[in-house]
């Protein structure tokens, strides 16, 4: 048998593959590498975007808007409360039509100080009438007077002293404005999320490329270097694996063969490393997290997410509420 034919073989074999397969990986890593600029070019854009929508969102006058708003809110409380004192804060919250920006909480707070404060005042007021009925009582006029004294004496309640409104020109126009600004801002939130959907998983950097980088350096040190480290034999040879023949380190051929191994190595630990590098970092993924939400632009608009929600899971424990009631087989007509 000729083992210079076989070694040639395999070595010419072994290399055609390498080169198929090294060419396709490294290619490979060159495009994600690209693509890897582009997104993050692509993310830096969204930042800024984000970054300008904020700005945009911090002047404009929620606290204005919130102010105006929350005094009518409070005066059409007062009126309903005049009309029935027996009203209850939450149906007062809903009656008054709070402003969307303003915490629920904060409102219901201000609604029981308001129904206790009217309490105290109205307290207060009997107990004037009571006093003055009691000394007019005791007046030693109350006989000459006669019988228009006593209606004299019950004076009417003091007509409610409202507060002034401000002006409230603009005012919808301001609404409108951080309305359109929120259509914006979700707008380009979706637009966050659809790139981090690209940008979570790193596919750029893949497990498989770098994988398939190690088998390629071991087809090639094992199917074209270590057959061409044999080469050449004589006609009677018996494969040996003794290291002096295989690499013959002091040799002119090792020499040559070791340059070869250790270039072609050396170019795919640096593609390598480059598919290994095309990874987000987790600051950069959070960061973009971070704009993907309603409150890194404005508070107010979380406020106003909180109001819909709590409306919302309250409607729904109400229809459950109502279909656990409803007897069982029984149907609306």
């Amino acid at each position: 048998m000729d083992w210079n034919w076989f070694f040639s073989s395999l070595a010419q074999s072994a290399a055609a593959i390498v080169g198929i397969f090294g060419a396709f990986i490294i290619t490979k890593v060159l495009s994600n590498q690209v693509s890897y600029q582009e997104k993050t070019a692509r993310a830096k854009t969204l930042i800024a975007d984000a970054s300008r929508l904020k700005h945009r969102a911090g002047n404009l006058p929620f606290d204005w808007c919130v102010l105006r708003t929350y005094e009518s809110a409070m005066l059409r409380a007062e009126d309903a409360l005049e009309d029935d004192a027996t009203l209850s804060s939450e149906v007062l919250y809903e009656k008054a039509r709070f402003p969307r920006y303003l915490p629920r909480d904060t409102a219901i707070q201000a609604l029981d100080a308001l129904k206790s404060k009217l309490e105290q005042e109205k307290a207060i007021e009997r107990e004037q009438r009571f006093a003055a009925a009691q000394r007019a009582a005791q007046s030693p006029f109350r006989n000459q007077v006669g019988s228009a004294f006593p209606t004299a004496i019950g004076y009417p309640v003091p007509q409610k002293m409202r507060k002034v409104q401000l002006p409230v020109e603009g005012l919808e126009s301001a609404l409108d404005s951080i309305t359109e600004l929120r259509v914006e801002i979700q707008h380009h939130m979706r637009t966050i999320e659809d790139h981090l959907d690209h940008v979570r998983s790193n596919p750029e950097s893949s497990t498989a490329i770098t994988w398939a980088l190690g088998m390629v350096a071991s087809l090639f040190l094992v199917g074209v270097i270590l057959p061409l480290a044999f080469m050449p034999t004589p006609q009677v040879w018996t494969p040996s694996f003794r290291m002096i023949d295989l690499w013959g380190v002091f040799s002119f051929k090792g020499a040559l063969l070791g340059s070869v191994a250790l270039l072609f190595l050396t170019a795919l630990v640096v593609f390598g490393y480059m598919n290994w590098r095309l990874k987000y970092s987790p600051d950069f993924v959070a960061s973009l997290q971070e704009l993907a939400e309603i409150g890194h632009y404005s508070r107010f608009y979380v406020v106003e997410d909180d109001n819909k929600r709590f409306v919302l899971e309250r409607a729904q424990g109400q229809q459950a509420k109502e279909a656990a009631s409803q007897p069982v087989g029984s149907s609306n007509v």
